[in-house]
């Protein structure tokens, strides 16, 4: 289910390439218009995964590998496209060598790394990530924290869902430990060195930590 409710502040995608607009910048006639043009672009999108990409919202992985690398950057120019996907590529460089492979086929650890890569081509400000260490090898790991440590370092806000409580107490700003929807156990890096207390609470509590 999606509701939508007319946002009167705030700032809307570009039409292609150019600056997010000025929601309240605009006279009623051009917000009424700007409105209508998001909502088509959303309800486009429920038959074009590139609508949906373009406004940074990702999806279920489908089709080909080098198709799912190159609908977020659809609002670019091919130049700044081609950039920004090859910078992925070689940060994750198994997939050069899957491009044309069905994205569906790839392993788990792969498909987990594809749909990271794809998040980070549509330049998010928020990234949402449930368990992005989920089937990973211990090295692609330390990679995609060390990833998400130069987003944070961007400026970018990042929510985290992740079992491995340890690490992800180690690279949030505040961690929360639930456990059945509870809040067992909260605090900042700092406030949770102590490790022995983090792994008996998680562990206790059988839940999961919720870092940003």
């Amino acid at each position: 289910m999606l509701i939508l409710l007319p946002p009167s502040e705030g700032k809307a995608p570009p039409r292609r390439r150019g600056r997010p607009v000025d929601l309240g910048a605009l006279s009623s006639p051009e917000l009424t218009a700007t409105r209508q043009r998001v909502l088509d672009a959303l309800l486009a999108a429920s038959s074009s995964p590139d609508a949906l990409a373009v406004l940074g919202v990702g999806e279920s992985l489908r089709g080909e590998v080098a198709q799912n690398l190159r609908l977020p950057t659809a609002d670019l120019s091919k130049e700044e496209a081609e950039e920004l996907i090859e910078a992925e590529v070689v940060r994750f460089p198994f997939l050069r060598e899957r491009l044309d492979d069905p994205a569906g086929g790839l392993s788990g650890g792969q498909q987990q790394q594809l749909a990271i890569a794809r998040a980070l081509l549509c330049r998010p400000r928020l990234l949402l990530l449930d368990e992005p260490s989920l089937g990973l090898a211990p090295k692609l790991v330390d990679l995609v924290f060390e990833t998400l440590g130069d987003l944070r370092e961007r400026g970018v806000t990042i929510l985290l869902v992740e079992q491995n409580a340890i690490r992800a107490a180690q690279f949030a700003d505040r961690t929360y430990v639930l456990s059945a929807g509870r809040m067992v156990l909260t605090g900042t890096r700092d406030e949770l060195q102590d490790t022995e207390l983090l792994t008996s609470s998680y562990l206790g509590a059988a839940g999961g930590a919720v870092a940003q």
